[in-house]
């Protein structure tokens, strides 16, 4: 390594903005979405260990590598440097935005799970907690394209095609996943590999949360009931 290589920013977390804009650093901020949504995912995945959830994922990671394909293909660069924005010379390509389709496929397969999927009992607390999940689920995506736009990372055309095709890919895999894989979850995860990796299917348990809490509270009562009966005749 010498001082004439040529050194780049790691561009995975690099975002910049302009210096005391508050706006582009809530902006920015936003940019990490789909980084931490990933996490966030792959965490889900590692404690819940269903199908549907890893579907979901293989679903992600189709629609990077689509973008990935579209932006080698179409080969369009980002825009020029402007006042907002005047030191960037771009080195990636920048249609489809990846920002922009990562959050319309994320956002309307979460909206389609939760309209079609989850169970509707028409109480009134079950409805307001979908609407805000709804409403937050798509601001976080509107904020993260619209932050891309006002960044000069992308022009409006980059960020339209790549929330247009994140959108109808999400589509397209949900009915994929409801109609096609589905119905196969019950003997997927009756196989080896499922077993060994604890992978299961939860499509019909309504409340995974409530059933795990009372699963594990009642096996808990039982096995501490257990115990003190074997106490008692070690006593006796």
């Amino acid at each position: 390594m010498t001082l004439e290589a040529e050194w780049k920013p790691f561009s995975l977390t690099y975002v910049e903005y302009p210096v005391g804009d508050g706006l582009g650093a809530l902006f920015a901020a936003t940019s990490l979405c789909p980084i931490i949504l990933s996490i966030m995912h792959a965490t889900w995945f590692l404690q819940a260990r269903d199908l549907h959830t890893l579907c979901f994922g293989v679903g992600v990671i189709l629609n990077y590598i689509l973008n990935l394909f579209l932006k080698i293909t179409i080969q369009e660069l980002r825009p020029q440097p402007t006042w907002r924005n005047p030191s960037h010379h771009w080195q990636q390509y920048g249609m489809p935005s990846t920002h922009a389709q990562f959050m319309a496929f994320y956002s309307c397969y979460l909206f389609l799970f939760v309209a079609l999927r989850l169970p509707y009992e028409g109480r009134t607390r079950e409805r307001v907690w979908k609407g805000l999940f709804l409403v937050m689920n798509f601001a976080s995506a509107f904020l993260v394209m619209y932050g891309r736009i006002y960044l000069a990372y992308h022009t409006v055309e980059q960020v339209f095609y790549g929330c247009l095709i994140g959108m109808l890919l999400s589509y397209a895999w949900f009915c994929l996943v409801d109609h096609i894989f589905t119905p196969w979850f019950p003997w997927l995860a009756s196989t080896q590999i499922c077993e060994l990796f604890l992978i299961r299917d939860l499509t019909y348990i309504p409340n995974v949360i409530w059933f795990e809490y009372w699963q594990a509270k009642n096996e808990g009562i039982k096995r501490m009931k257990s115990s003190l009966k074997r106490k008692k005749a070690k006593r006796i």
